[in-house]
């Protein structure tokens, strides 16, 4: 119960920084392109990890991926952020010629920021 109000609080906390940077608010659906390139993440990760585990974090970074969104804010340093999974986005986007977004904790978004 705890982790997740954790995470409620977070994520709250994103959204209002998020709010205070992006004058174009942009809610992006799920489509087949994101879905696709979120299955090719899992294809190359499945080898390493457990892959189906990650498919929410595998969307997460195909939309911002193919959105050409710059940064992905996350504390998730034990799968979104974690070596196998950031070398698989940065495969997987090469195959693709996608950039590959970087990634940040909520703690250096806040230095940036003041």
């Amino acid at each position: 119960l705890r982790k997740n109000e954790d995470s409620r609080k977070l994520r709250s906390e994103v959204l209002k920084y998020y709010a205070v940077l992006v004058n174009d608010k942009r809610d992006y659906e799920v489509n087949k392109f994101i879905k696709g390139l979120a299955e090719e993440y899992k294809k190359d990760y499945a080898g390493k990890n457990r892959g189906e585990d990650l498919f929410d974090d595998f969307l997460i970074v195909a939309t911002a991926s193919i959105h050409m969104v710059k940064i992905v804010c996350s504390n998730d340093d034990k799968t979104m952020k974690e070596p196998a999974a950031i070398k698989t986005y940065k495969k997987v986007n090469e195959k693709f010629q996608l950039p590959k977004p970087e990634f940040i904790s909520l703690e250096e978004l806040k230095k940036i920021i003041r």
